[in-house]
């Protein structure tokens, strides 16, 4: 028979048993709490990892998550200094965890969440901590692998902490796909709807020209301006239109793009003196500040050329009369964006009110606009939803730093492929 327990011993037993339970009820707590950024996976891996930061301690950790119909997002957040190439094989140690076949891999998105502190490329070996696959019975939603630069054991109360947070961020990642499900089928049904309405609103468009030509018959003054009017709110539909099909095609990845070699920097000339005469209008004052010797990228040009539009469209509709806008191309070197030599940085600064961090979130995704567009005229909110999936399509990131300033100003950056 098993010897009998006195009081202490069953008291320290009880007392263990509650701290392990309120232990995991904490972990439950916070990982629960991610849900609310289920429309932000960037947001929500990097939440995730500075979570797990302080359950246990790595060099790098990364983390595989499903963005929708067979897509995927690789988060990669280095806590200590890496060199690309140890970076790049944590990104194949991480999908060959996942069993993401060869044919998959080519729509996984990278993100590299990368802190001020280790910006530039460290050396050394990495050595495989743990890989928690998250899953239900057949069905894996999310893939974690950690990390070091130390050859180390974890500890027992680690490796069950971190098996308690993988059961719990389980719901997290089921609640992620069913609201990425959604979002499809909300974007298939509109993309449908919006397809459906092309047809009849580009015959309204083509008759109404008949009539303002006068091809039936002449029309007064009076009714000019309502054809006028017509026309142009046909315009702004068909635009809308092109937006929201084009947005889905690039979802889909079944958008055609041509990569070639180009230069930025005549790119950005070209989209800045076709913006000449709204900036001059409202008394803004536009700069390039790419050199000759900038390099090329490999891009686009019909896409890039949107991307630039779009952004310097924002630029000047947001900045007040007497303002500046600056359009720069560089290599990264700090910030948020790992220093590569094969990919080069380009952005749009303005010095506008800035935008509120509060506002910033959701700022890329399909019909959002701030408060104060309103104030500047109607737009479909999806010019930064389509630049991003233009940028992804490159293979670049795009994002937003504001304010520059306590006075306020905006800059949205982007980085494409270096044409080597």
């Amino acid at each position: 028979m098993p010897p009998e327990l006195s009081s202490t011993d069953i008291r320290l037993r009880v007392t263990g048993i509650l701290d392990r339970l309120l232990y995991e009820s904490t972990i439950s707590n916070e990982i629960l709490k991610l849900t609310g950024l289920a429309n932000d996976v960037e947001q929500l891996a990097r939440e995730f990892l500075r979570f797990l930061s302080v359950i246990c301690h790595y060099s790098v950790a990364s983390l595989l998550l499903g963005d929708g119909r067979d897509k995927y997002v690789l988060c990669i957040q280095p806590i200590e200094p890496v060199s690309p190439e140890l970076l790049e094989k944590i990104k194949q140690q991480t999908l060959a965890a996942a069993g993401l076949l060869p044919h998959q891999q080519g729509s996984v998105r990278i993100l590299r969440l990368l802190e001020e502190t280790v910006q530039q490329p460290g050396a050394g070996e990495l050595h495989l901590l743990q890989t928690l696959p998250i899953q239900d019975q057949n069905e894996k939603f999310a893939t974690l692998a950690l990390f070091s630069t130390q050859k180390e054991r974890i500890r027992e109360g680690t490796r069950h902490a971190l098996n308690v947070v993988a059961e719990r961020f389980l719901i997290v990642a089921r609640y992620l796909k069913k609201f990425k499900e959604i979002e499809e089928v909300k974007g298939d049904f509109v993309s449908m709807l919006v397809h459906d309405m092309r047809s009849p609103l580009t015959s309204i468009r083509g008759f109404t020209d008949v009539l303002a030509e006068g091809v039936l018959g002449a029309v007064n003054e009076e009714q000019s301006s309502a054809l006028q009017n017509i026309q142009g709110g046909c315009d702004r539909l068909l635009t809308l239109i092109e937006d929201v099909l084009d947005l889905s095609k690039l979802e889909a990845g079944k958008m055609q793009t041509y990569p070639a070699p180009l230069s930025i920097r005549a790119l950005a000339a070209k989209v800045c003196a076709d913006f000449s005469a709204l900036s001059t209008e409202k008394g803004l004052q536009v700069h390039l500040d790419i050199l000759e010797e900038s390099p090329w990228v490999l891009a686009d040009g019909k896409q890039l050329t949107r991307v630039m539009a779009n952004l310097l469209t924002n630029a000047i509709k947001f900045t007040p009369a007497g303002g500046t806008i600056t359009v720069s191309a560089h290599l990264p070197a700090t910030g948020r964006v790992q220093k590569q030599a094969n990919y080069l940085q380009v952005s749009v600064a303005d010095t506008g009110p800035g935008i509120p961090a509060d506002q910033q979130q959701k700022l890329f995704a399909r019909y959002q606009q701030l408060p104060a567009a309103r104030t500047f005229g109607k737009g479909t909110g999806l010019g930064l939803a389509i630049c991003k999936e233009i940028v992804l399509l490159h293979g670049g990131e795009i994002w937003l730093e504001s304010p520059l300033t306590a006075e306020g100003g905006s800059r949205f950056s982007f980085t494409l492929p270096i044409d080597e």
